[in-house]
């Protein structure tokens, strides 16, 4: 009896300390999530009181340019050689105070201090007249502007200053993609859902490679830089969906691009309102975790057999995140300087994804960054840094040494998981096609990735009827061991190098059997399988035919 109770009672004990112990660990994860969103804010604070001192402080200088030019231009004739060069400083003076006037009417939209001033106006009169100076300017550089205007269009309620932004931003952005000669067009229509919609199209070069979503945020730039990266696209999103509107862009069908935008004729709210408070300048800059947490694209896409490897010298911070991200992934590496990642990544002990923080005493991220980018071994590695800095200078700094990613500190949890799923998705992706054989170049991996598979399918090719090429042949070549080799192939073409270097000596056979006279064991040989029966064995399970019936068949 004594013994039960005395069992009984050491259970209890150790259950009692369990559900201490863990109601323990959530104060603790709770107390650190509350501290992270704390110093989010205040460096959020920061960051806004740095852009708005900033913004008033240039505002003085900037009016000491802007007066003394208009004061010339009253006082000049047109025909004055000096009168176009003058006009085109004052349009760009007056830019740069458009632009400073963003972000301090942003800031008070954040406090509450500004309001949806809502009014009935003639859209076509309205939009006629906005736009009437730029046209008149730009006549004279030599770019016509013409307007087709729905008649069908009449009185329409929206805030006229928040829409003389929209517009002006929009088609300031078709004159700076369009040439002497060149003709931009205004529409604007009434759409079936009683919405006004107005497209500004161009002659430019069009969207290209640009992603239509991504352009609307400040920092998006494409790789021929074509459109995006500044702040008026990403401003006028934001008012036009303070009005319930949308905003897009599209590729026309001949040349060029046209952006529109579009608000409804009756707005959910008549009067004026207030705007709702929240943190505009973080979404002007394309930050916004909750877009990001929202995202479906990758949401089914598992990342639970998967390792991923944090390096950080701030050992709180490496254990939060490992404890957050546990059940997201198979193994997670910590390693506490950029020094001690290369030394765990040079056993061969390969993660699929890096998150790195950028100021470490013992080896920094972007010396990590550039060790890994530069070494033909890793180079597969996708790697996220992670700084509290300057956000632009360590942003370009980071992409410059091949990062994949980049996020400023503090950073939700939830974002941070998004960004490497998306970063792992895409990846996954890119594996898909290598396996289905589609065209290298057009696949999107970088050089060092594109340059290893080009290497590794020229030895293939080169002695595809070897049957001796096999891993240890290749990893001879290659100068890499066969952990290596396994672990690098897996992670760009999602195959092992065996099953890689049989599905190119089937493709290969398919193409012979499809354009040769050659024999069913001439191709066998040819391709450098060491029987033709194991060759028809496997052709079967690639193709689901054997080696003489795709041949009947391709012929007929």
């Amino acid at each position: 009896m004594k013994t039960f109770i005395i069992l009984a009672s050491l259970s209890s004990a150790v259950i009692a300390t369990g559900v201490v112990l863990a109601v323990l660990a959530k104060k603790k994860e709770r107390r650190m999530k509350e501290a992270l969103k704390e110093q989010e804010h205040r460096l959020y604070e920061e960051k806004v009181a740095l852009l708005i001192n900033m913004s008033h402080e240039l505002r003085t200088p900037l009016t000491l340019i802007m007066a003394p030019l208009k004061r010339m231009l009253v006082g000049m004739a047109p025909q004055d050689k000096n009168h176009e060069t003058l006009s085109r400083m004052y349009r760009q003076a007056r830019r740069m105070k458009d632009l400073l006037n963003i972000a301090l009417d942003l800031r008070k939209m954040e406090v509450g201090k500004s309001v949806m001033k809502m009014e009935k106006h003639n859209f076509n009169r309205w939009l006629s007249e906005t736009t009437e100076d730029i046209v008149s300017e730009e006549m004279a550089e030599g770019i016509e502007i013409a307007r087709d205007l729905d008649p069908a269009i009449q009185e329409v309620t929206f805030d006229k200053s928040k829409c003389d932004t929209i517009i002006l931003n929009i088609l300031i952005n078709a004159i700076k993609h369009s040439q002497k000669g060149d003709t931009i067009r205004i529409h604007s229509r009434l759409t079936e859902e009683n919405m006004v919609r107005v497209s500004v199209s161009d002659m430019g070069q069009g969207l290209g490679d640009v992603d239509p979503a991504g352009m609307f945020t400040q920092f998006y730039q494409s790789p021929t830089e074509r459109y995006g990266s500044g702040i008026g696209l990403a401003y006028s999103k934001i008012l036009v969906e303070l009005h319930g509107g949308r905003i897009a862009a599209e590729n026309n069908m001949d040349r060029g691009a046209t952006f529109w935008w579009e608000i409804p004729v009756v707005p959910a709210f008549m009067d004026d309102a207030s705007i709702p408070s929240k943190a505009y300048l973080n979404e002007l800059m394309g930050y916004d975790p909750g877009d990001m947490a929202d995202a479906p694209e990758s949401e089914d896409f598992s990342t639970a057999t998967m390792t991923l490897m944090l390096v950080d010298d701030n050992r709180d911070l490496l254990e939060f995140v490992r404890e957050a991200l546990c059940s997201e992934f198979s193994n997670i590496i910590l390693a506490e300087s950029g020094n001690k990642a290369m030394g765990i990544i040079a056993q061969d002990k390969l993660p699929d994804i890096i998150v790195s923080d950028i100021n470490m005493p013992d080896g920094d991220g972007y010396r990590l960054c550039k060790r890994l980018k530069s070494d033909e071994k890793y180079s597969h590695i996708p790697i996220i840094l992670l700084t509290a800095r300057g956000e632009e200078q360590s942003q370009s700094d980071s992409y410059r040494m091949g990062a994949d990613g980049y996020m400023a500190k503090p950073f939700e949890i939830d974002t941070l998981m998004e960004m490497v799923r998306g970063i792992l998705r895409r990846r996954a992706e890119i594996r898909k096609k290598y396996l289905e054989f589609e065209d290298e170049g057009a696949i999107g991996y970088g050089s060092n990735e594109e340059a290893f598979i080009l290497k590794f399918n020229r030895i293939i090719e080169e002695n595809i009827s070897n049957t001796e090429l096999d891993q240890q042949f290749l990893c001879k070549e290659l100068g890499i061991s066969r952990a290596l080799l396994y672990n690098k192939m897996k992670a760009i073409t999602g195959a092992g190098a065996k099953e890689y270097i049989t599905r190119i000596r089937l493709e290969k056979a398919k193409h012979l059997i499809e354009t040769s006279n050659l024999t069913i064991a001439e191709i066998s040989d040819k391709t450098g399988f060491a029987s033709q029966s194991y060759f028809s064995t496997a052709f079967k399970a690639y193709t689901g035919k054997s080696p003489s019936r795709y041949k009947a068949e391709a012929r007929s």
